[in-house]
């Protein structure tokens, strides 16, 4: 059972490893997004520590009089102790970041679409390359359908000669150059056939199935010219990626302003320690202690501005990217359609040449029967009607595949997946 080429392109989808790859990293940027929204909260850890010291804090006091002899007893307080443990639970919430975390949210969640997008370019281009190897491969066939009726009516005109050399009535020079001209078709089907083979492997490599399975009365269809304009500014993945790019380095710079600006943070400990707090006290202690910690950027050399400035820089490339690729493709596409136009009014012209072509060859066969002109001229009558024929056929799949060409360039494959 034949299948479809909507089929062939979904299958093409699952099997594509670069598309794989372009899924994965959507979801990577995924989990880093929601990775980055939790940079927000409070953060809580757990420190122990222990720490040996070799000598310990002793406070001396002046020397007073003992109440009962009356001597001078100098008095010495030891402070701390040779092995000391502290178990600490820290709390830290931000408070005033200049904007940074909501920011970094903000340009994690961009990069996430701009993954999308060049996924989107990934399904088109495998779309593409699809669709363009169908018909290429159809292109392909009709050529060698072409060939193989040539030969068809060389072999029966050549016997047909072989009656008429038998009975005298024909030449054996026209033998022989009818054979001679059978000979050249071979070695034609021979090199076509290479070429179909080459583009089976090719479908069968995007797709894992072979183009003859697929169901060949599928038509492709383009937007006109206006429209393709419109739609390429609009939806065409590579220039929304670029937008997108504007749009982070513009976050990166308020993200660069904010981190310039005055950080305060709220912080708060338990401590269970052994000193504790006091250091006169050698038994385990618990205490708590919380506060706010503010940081206040004082000078920073014009950093700020030189960073600011770069990032300037990097958006006017953007943009310049951005209006070549336009033009890029505006001119691309200005070519395909007059190939369009192009191809349409030769199909038309092309067809009134095959039907001269038909009657010219009869009318040589007659001419040749009775004699009037050389054989050699009938067979070229004959060659010329064949590729007037396949010529024909020729157009009809080169404005497909132009067809193809400009889904291709405005990202319209994208929009057929969904």
């Amino acid at each position: 059972s034949h299948l479809t080429l909507d089929q062939a392109i979904k299958d093409a989808l699952r099997r594509s490893e670069t598309l794989q790859q372009a899924a994965l990293e959507v979801n990577y940027l995924s989990s880093r997004t929601r990775l980055t929204e939790k940079n927000k909260l409070f953060q809580v850890n757990f420190d122990g520590n222990y720490l040996y010291r070799s000598q310990t804090i002793a406070l001396e006091l002046p020397a007073l009089p003992s109440p009962l002899t009356g001597q001078l007893t100098p008095l010495q307080i030891e402070g701390g102790l040779k092995h000391n443990y502290d178990l600490n639970l820290s709390l830290t919430q931000p408070l005033f970041t200049g904007g940074q975390l909501t920011r970094a949210v903000e340009l994690s969640r961009l990069q996430k679409l701009m993954a999308l997008d060049q996924k989107n370019l990934v399904i088109n281009r495998v779309i593409s390359q699809v669709v363009s190897s169908f018909y290429r491969y159809q292109l392909l066939e009709a050529h060698l359908n072409s060939a193989s009726n040539i030969k068809k009516r060389l072999e029966l005109h050549h016997q047909r000669l072989q009656h008429l050399v038998e009975e005298e009535l024909s030449r054996r020079v026209n033998l022989l150059e009818t054979l001679s001209k059978i000979e050249e078709m071979e070695n034609s089907l021979l090199e076509i056939k290479q070429l179909i083979q080459e583009e089976r492997l090719t479908f069968h490599r995007l797709c894992g199935h072979y183009p003859e399975e697929i169901e060949p009365g599928y038509t492709e269809r383009a937007l006109n010219l206006n429209q393709a304009l419109a739609y390429l500014e609009e939806n065409h993945p590579f220039l929304r990626q670029l937008d997108k790019q504007i749009q982070a380095i513009e976050l990166q710079k308020k993200m660069t302003s904010g981190r310039y600006l005055p950080q305060l943070a709220a912080r708060a400990e338990v401590h269970y320690g052994k000193p504790g707090i006091n250091f006169f006290k050698k038994e385990w202690s618990l205490y708590f202690q919380g506060g706010i910690t503010l940081k206040v950027p004082l000078f920073d050399w014009r950093k700020k501005k030189e960073e600011l400035t770069m990032l300037d820089y990097k958006i006017r490339q953007l943009q310049t990217e951005k209006q070549k690729f336009l033009a890029d493709t505006k001119k691309a596409l200005a070519s395909l359609y007059a190939r369009l136009e192009s191809l349409q009014a030769k199909m038309k012209h092309l067809q009134k040449m095959a039907d001269y072509a038909r009657e010219k060859t009869r009318l040589k066969q007659q001419l040749w029967q009775e004699k009037l002109i050389p054989h050699l001229e009938y067979l070229t009558a004959l060659s010329e009607e064949e590729k007037l024929t396949w010529s024909l056929e020729e157009i009809k799949f080169e404005l497909q595949l132009t067809r193809v060409a400009i889904n291709s360039y405005i990202g319209h494959y994208m929009e057929v997946n969904q």
